[in-house]
């Protein structure tokens, strides 16, 4: 993908950072509303987020968005679609359709219509969140704006065989992509029962990263780019399975906790960009997908976030073993940061503790070292 694409793609993949827009007549469409939580001293919550439109995982948006590719590439034996041919719908028109059959009761059509509307606002909105004072900025000496950000792997598509080798896949996640890859190739348009027969998980259980419906607008957008939705799950589903390797401990508060959110906020920023995995990890999952009650994990999410995609990434980056997988360096590197007391900050919060309080210490702890709060 050209550096545009991917620009295109992290500027869109959060579109509720929008000013806000009126319901239409269905009652469907985009309704966002911004919050001004934001402190001078640097750290703050998310944005606010109340909005309408729906959310999809990673997996039914990679299947359904692979289903255009192939017939585009003539590797697909799916050819006729509601009457007419899938090449004479466009990529936007294919995927809000399909969306629109696998989930009837949530999705609406004229969804696409709604999110290009707020293309220039979100550019705007989100530009200028990077440049307040918060330091939730992307990794500059100055206050970057949004084209700043530099993808640090190859984002284009080039062939299967090279995406494997670029995310030096193992046997079972090459495997996870060719059965992927073969229902969207498949002569009969993929059903939701048909992704879960291949993740082999529940409809509850599918990628707890969701992405909401303005993030596929980006993709889709550009040429064979359905490849970026399988590197989200990669770096989701290594992050956790390292979580569950190494910490018994690892509900939220703890330290296993803390060492997911750094580990998929730096796989995110590696394979992806620094600003898709801050809109990802910061504001969609803590606003959208999986919104936290209390201030003390809202906060430790946040600043151990940032700590992963930002202030410890190059030092990660530099902990890569030649003799291991780039992705499994930085994890054991990550791990070894976790487990060194020096790096990390014990707070005195709870359940109970005030957002102020919570502010307070979360600034005091200083960005280079993680967070957290129960043993």
């Amino acid at each position: 993908m050209k550096r545009y694409g991917i620009l295109f793609l992290t500027s869109l993949v959060f579109c509720f950072l929008a000013v806000a827009k009126a319901s239409n007549s269905n009652d469907r469409c985009l309704s966002v509303r911004i919050s001004s939580d934001f402190t001078p001293e640097g750290d703050s919550l998310p944005p606010y987020i109340e909005t309408k439109l729906p959310k999809f995982p990673f997996e039914v948006l990679y299947v359904v968005t692979k289903e255009y590719e192939t017939v585009e590439d003539g590797t697909s034996r799916k050819y006729w679609y509601k009457g007419k041919s899938v090449k004479e719908y466009s990529k936007f028109e294919y995927v809000e359709e399909r969306l629109s059959d696998l989930y009837p009761k949530t999705t609406y059509h004229g969804m696409v219509e709604d999110s290009k509307q707020f293309y220039d606002s979100v550019i705007m909105a989100y530009s200028s969140y990077c440049a307040s004072d918060l330091q939730l900025t992307l990794d500059s000496e100055k206050q970057p704006h949004l084209t700043d950000d530099k993808p640090e792997t190859e984002t284009g598509f080039v062939s299967e065989e090279n995406e494997i080798r670029v995310m030096q896949m193992t046997e079972d996640e090459v495997d996870g992509l060719e059965n992927y890859n073969r229902l969207a190739r498949g002569t009969e348009f993929a059903t939701l029962e048909d992704i879960l027969s291949v993740t082999g998980k529940g409809e509850g259980d599918l990628s707890g990263m969701e992405l909401p419906y303005w993030s596929f607008i980006s993709v889709v957008s550009t040429a064979n780019c359905s490849h970026l939705y399988y590197r989200m799950m990669l770096c989701k589903d290594r992050a956790e399975a390292a979580t569950k390797l190494y910490y018994l401990n690892r509900g939220a508060g703890m330290k296993g906790d803390a060492f997911r959110h750094v580990a998929v906020s730096m796989l995110l920023r590696y394979y992806l960009n620094e600003a898709l995995s801050y809109m990802i990890m910061d504001v969609g999952h803590e606003t959208v997908v999986n919104p936290n009650l209390h201030p003390c994990d809202t906060y430790m999410d946040l600043h151990n976030n940032r700590v992963g995609r930002n202030s410890m990434y190059r030092v990660f980056k530099k902990t890569a073993q030649t003799e291991k997988s780039e992705w499994l360096s930085y994890l054991l590197g990550i791990k070894a940061f976790v487990d060194n007391d020096s790096n990390a900050a014990l707070m005195d919060w709870n359940r109970e503790s005030s957002k102020s309080a919570v502010k307070r210490q979360c600034r005091s702890a200083g960005k280079e070292k993680y967070i957290y709060y129960k043993e």
